[in-house]
């Protein structure tokens, strides 16, 4: 579900690689997703496009939600529509369950319901607090993925998992969002200077086939209702990625001392060392830098076609 959302793609270019796997892809646009498919290479006769609203015309043995706001100008646009496009699809899925409780329902969750405090890593014990008399638009996205998990952790005859991203960046990426690695990418593609601030902060990206193997294990231990957190190899500061593209792409940057907004909260070290994918038998195969430098060859070895 949300079949032309950055993850999602990503996803369906991973998992359409196993034959095993039939993938019936929704979207809102699906002429839009048909593009999408036809741009590359793909085993069409084990994936099926449908509109949104036919949702549960059919049997599934998995459900992947991965609808929601990921451009930050769409969400500061109308910062309302996170609430009611979470809950209206959360609650379709559900109503699935009801009928076929032995499908198991993978929501795309986020590192963002953790807060605002992101002084250090999350761990286990993290907890995550609001001024519930002073709530602001910065918590208008943590709260609508927090309401999911609290939901799913309610029904526990179902069969759901949530997975927390914190950060990720493919080739398949929409340069026009207002991301920090877009930022860089648009940089060295017109030869501007990135402009950033002096606030070091550092992520944790998760490369696309590390989370295609995530998936690919909760698949086979089915029977779960839970929630992890997703990581991959290691974290990578800003200035660590600054550092690795100067030398690599001759990347130019000023730093602005002004520190830069952000519509979901400044998170400063935004990553988990909360890691009990481990205990599933998850072991990540590529680090955050990793992950930055194969998907930037990527994107620019297309534009250069």
């Amino acid at each position: 579900m949300g079949a032309t959302g950055h993850i999602s793609k990503n996803l369906i270019f991973e998992m359409n690689q196993n034959p095993d796997y039939h993938l019936h892809l929704f979207a809102r646009q699906p002429k839009e997703l048909e593009i999408f498919l036809a741009s590359y290479t793909f085993e069409n006769d084990r994936i099926t496009v449908w509109h949104i609203n036919e949702f549960g015309t059919d049997h599934y043995d998995v459900i992947i939600n991965g609808i929601g706001i990921g451009n930050p100008k769409l969400l500061m646009q109308e910062p309302f529509a996170v609430f009611r496009l979470t809950e209206k699809f959360d609650n379709v899925v559900l109503d699935y369950l009801q009928k076929h409780p032995q499908a198991l329902y993978i929501y795309l969750s986020s590192g963002a319901v953790y807060g605002s405090d992101f002084v250090t890593a999350t761990e286990q014990h993290s907890t995550s607090t609001i001024r519930i008399n002073s709530v602001t638009t910065n918590d208008y996205y943590r709260l609508s993925k927090l309401n999911a998990e609290v939901k799913h952790r309610a029904y526990t005859s179902f069969h759901i998992v949530d997975l927390r991203i914190f950060s990720f960046f493919s080739s398949f990426v929409d340069l026009t969002a207002s991301y920090f690695m877009n930022d860089i990418i648009n940089a060295i593609r017109r030869d501007e200077p990135l402009v950033t601030d002096a606030n070091d902060m550092v992520r944790d990206y998760i490369h696309p086939s590390d989370l295609a193997s995530i998936v690919q294990i909760l698949i086979s231990k089915r029977k779960l209702n839970d929630v992890f957190d997703v990581y991959s190899m290691n974290p990578v500061s800003k200035f660590e990625i600054i550092t690795y593209f100067e030398k690599a792409y001759g990347l130019n940057y000023t730093i602005n001392h002004q520190a830069q907004y952000s519509p979901t909260g400044t998170k400063n070290n935004y990553y988990s060392n909360y890691k009990k994918l481990a205990d599933l038998g998850y072991n990540p195969t590529f680090t955050s830098l990793d992950t930055l430098i194969m998907m930037t060859d990527q994107i620019l070895s297309q534009n250069k076609t």
